[in-house]
């Protein structure tokens, strides 16, 4: 069973600071399909129990600054690779900042780790606000031994029961 919080607790802070990949999800208001990406490099922030910025290094599209500029609603998903498992989904709203843009300078100095990202013509920054926080209690299989295990029909459960 998940837990539905209404903000990001100190504990769910330091499970985010400590992924080295996270996932965001956006999609378009009417047809089109749900862009999903891997994120990462050190390149998000926790600003307050209901805010996070992340520095978006796009890649080969921009549909995650096209679809919040159409209608804001982004999905945040990290996952525990090692350790106990866990995944923490961070629903809301949030709004492109560009270089041009004065906020901007705000964001800058957090993110010193990711290069110089600043002066890179196609990053953007996403400042989200949370409506709603999701933490599962079940995680997903960790090690390929265990898949592997399964595969072979040793019937290990790989969802584990968190605390």
């Amino acid at each position: 069973m998940a837990k539905v919080l209404e903000s990001i607790t100190e504990a769910l802070q330091a499970f985010i600071a400590k992924q080295h990949m996270f996932f965001v999800a956006t999609a378009p208001s009417e047809g089109g399909h749900v862009n999903l990406s891997p994120k990462g490099h050190d390149c998000l922030r926790v600003l307050d129990p209901h805010r996070v910025a992340y520095l978006d290094l796009t890649g080969s599209g921009n549909e995650t600054s096209a679809h919040l500029k159409q209608n804001g609603r982004i999905t945040f998903m990290f996952c525990a690779f090692d350790g106990p498992p866990n995944i923490v989904r961070l629903y809301g709203s949030g709004r492109v900042i560009l270089p041009e843009m004065s906020e901007w300078d705000e964001f800058a100095p957090l993110f010193p780790l990711c290069g110089r990202a600043s002066n890179h013509r196609r990053a953007h920054r996403a400042r989200t606000n949370f409506v709603r926080v999701r933490s599962s209690i079940y995680g997903i299989c960790r090690r390929a031994r265990d898949a592997h295990e399964v595969g072979r029909g040793q019937r290990r459960r790989c969802a584990h029961r968190i605390s």
